[in-house]
C-alpha cells in the first residue's frame, strides 16, 4: 500500500492532476531545450554550408580563371608563332616579289 491509497478519492484525483501537470511541465521544458538545441544546430549547419559553398565557389572561380589564363597564353603563343612565320615569309617572299616586279618592269622596258 502506498501513502496515496490512504487519501480520500478527491485528494487522489488532485494528486494525480498535480503529478500529470508536473510531467507536462517537464516535457514542455525538455521540448523547449530540444527546440533551442535544434535551432542552434541548424544555424551552425547553415553557417558551415555557407562557408563551404563560398570556399567551393572561390575554388571554382580560381580554377576557371587559371584555365582562361592558360588558354589566353596559348592563343598569345600561337599568335606570336604565326607572326614570326609571317615575318619570315614576308622577308623571303618580299624579296621574291620585288625581283618579280623588277622582271615585269624590265619586260615592259625591253621591246
Amino acid at each position: 500500500m502506498t501513502s496515496s491509497d490512504h487519501l480520500p478519492p478527491l485528494e487522489r484525483i488532485r494528486q494525480a492532476e498535480r503529478d500529470c501537470a508536473q510531467l507536462i511541465r517537464a516535457a514542455q521544458a525538455d521540448a523547449e531545450e530540444r527546440k533551442v538545441a535544434a535551432r542552434s544546430e541548424a544555424s551552425r549547419l547553415k553557417q558551415e554550408a555557407t562557408a563551404r559553398g563560398r570556399q567551393q565557389g572561390e575554388h571554382d572561380y580560381r580554377a576557371a580563371m587559371d584555365a582562361a589564363h592558360q588558354e589566353a597564353q596559348h592563343i598569345v603563343d600561337q599568335a606570336r608563332d604565326h607572326a614570326s612565320h609571317l615575318l619570315q615569309n614576308s622577308e623571303t617572299y618580299g624579296e621574291t616579289m620585288v625581283d618579280q616586279a623588277l622582271e615585269i618592269i624590265r619586260g615592259f622596258a625591253d621591246p
